[in-house]
C-alpha cells in the first residue's frame, strides 16, 4: 500500500565499546552468545512497547508508516561479532517479535546493525587430514566480518517471515571505530584481526538497487516507497550519491555509530526525508551517548515531540550496553510525497 504520512522513531542508545581506561576497550555483552541475543531481543521488545505506548505515536493509523530505527552495532555480543548460526537465530527472534499484525502492521523496523563473523580456511595438512576435514581454519588470515542492517516490515501472522518481507543491506566501508584494537594493529574480534568482505562492485559502477532482498545493496522499494540505507561511514563516503542509475529516494535511512547527516551526502528527493539514529555520542553536548536527526528535503530539521524511557526490569542492561538503555525519541507524523 501507499502511505500518506511517515513517523520516525529513534531508539537513542550508546552502542560503542566499554571504555576501561588508558585507551583499553572491550565489547559489552553476555559471555554466552545465545543468552546475549535473547537479552538484546527482549530489550528490543521493551523499546517497541515504549514506542507504542507513547501518546504522540500514531500507533495503528493505517495512513502513517512508523519507521523505528536502532543504531549501528546494536547486535554484536561480547566477542564483537556473532557466529553465522547466531545471526540466523537473531533474525528469526526479531521477526517473531514483530509478526503480530494487530500491533505492527504499519511499522517498518530498521534493526540497527548486526555484526556476524566467518573464518577463512586452508587445505589441511597431511596429518590434519588423517584426523579431521580436508579444510581447517586459517589462523594467519583475518576473520571475515559482515556488518549489515535488517530492514523488516512488521505485521506477520506467522513466526518466520520470508525474504519478501525483509531486506538486508551490507556495510561497504570499514571505519577505524568499527572494532577495538588488537595486538599487531588494526581492529579485531576476540583478539583476532578482522576485515569486511570487499564489495562485489565498486562505488560508481552500480545502481545499488537490490535484485534480491538479501543481496546487500542499499536501495529497495517497500510499500511503494523507495528507501536508501547507508550505514555510518557509507553515508560520509556518499555510497548513494556516487551510485549510478539511482532512482528517486523517498526515505534516506542512516543507522550509525559515530555519524551525523551530511549535507553533501543527501540524495532524498523533494518531499522526502533523511533519518539518522546514532549510537556513539550526543553531538549537541559533545559527550558520549546517542543522538538522532530527521531532516526534510524541503522543510529542514524536524524536532522531537516526545521521549520515552524503557522498562528494563529483569534485563541486565549494564552488561549489554556501556551507557544504559537510552531513550526512545518520537518525531511528528510528516507528509510523504504524493507522486
Amino acid at each position: 500500500m501507499r502511505y500518506s504520512n511517515v513517523q520516525f522513531i529513534a531508539w537513542c542508545i550508546h552502542t560503542g565499546p566499554r571504555k576501561l581506561g588508558d585507551g583499553v576497550e572491550e565489547y559489552a555483552g553476555l559471555s554466552t552468545e545465545s543468552a546475549d541475543i535473547a537479552a538484546r531481543v527482549e530489550l528490543v521488545a521493551r523499546a517497541l512497547d515504549a514506542a507504542r505506548d507513547c501518546p504522540e505515536t500514531t500507533r495503528d493509523d493505517p495512513e502513517t508508516l512508523k519507521v523505528f530505527m536502532l543504531p549501528e552495532f546494536f547486535f554484536r555480543g561480547s566477542t564483537g561479532a556473532y557466529s553465522m548460526d547466531g545471526v540466523q537465530a537473531l533474525v528469526a527472534a526479531l521477526q517473531s517479535r514483530v509478526k503480530d499484525e494487530a500491533r505492527w502492521a504499519h511499522w517498518l523496523f530498521v534493526f540497527g546493525s548486526t555484526v556476524g563473523k566467518s573464518f577463512q580456511t586452508r587445505p589441511a595438512s597431511f596429518f590434519e587430514r588423517l584426523f579431521g576435514p580436508k579444510y581447517v581454519i586459517d589462523t594467519s588470515k583475518p576473520i571475515e566480518a559482515y556488518n549489515y542492517v535488517l530492514v523488516q516490515k512488521g505485521g506477520f501472522t506467522y513466526a518466520s517471515a520470508g525474504p519478501e518481507f525483509a531486506e538486508a543491506v551490507l556495510k561497504r566501508r570499514q571505519s577505524g571505530m568499527d572494532f577495538i584494537l588488537v595486538s599487531g594493529g588494526g581492529g579485531g574480534i576476540a583478539g583476532a584481526r578482522v576485515h569486511y568482505l570487499p564489495p562485489t562492485r565498486e562505488y560508481g559502477t552500480t545502481s545499488e538497487v537490490q535484485v534480491a532482498s538479501y543481496d546487500g545493496n542499499s536501495v529497495f522499494v517497500r510499500d511503494q516507497l523507495t528507501l536508501g540505507v547507508e550505514i555510518c561511514l557509507d553515508h560520509a563516503a556518499q555510497r548513494l550519491k556516487k551510485a549510478s542509475g539511482l532512482p528517486p529516494i523517498d526515505l534516506q535511512l542512516v543507522p550509525s555509530c559515530g555519524m551525523t547527516l551530511k549535507a553533501d551526502s543527501l540524495v532524498a528527493r523533494s518531499g522526502g526525508y533523511a533519518f539518522n539514529c546514532d549510537g556513539y555520542a550526543n553531538y549537541d553536548t559533545g559527550v558520549l551517548g546517542a543522538n538522532s536527526q530527521v531532516q526534510g528535503v524541503d522543510s529542514g530539521d524536524v524536532a522531537v515531540v516526545a521521549k520515552a524511557s524503557l522498562d528494563v526490569t529483569g534485563v541486565n542492561v549494564a552488561a549489554l550496553f556501556a551507557r544504559g538503555a537510552g531513550e526512545v525519541r518520537v518525531y511528528p507524523a510528516l507528509p510523504l510525497p504524493k507522486d
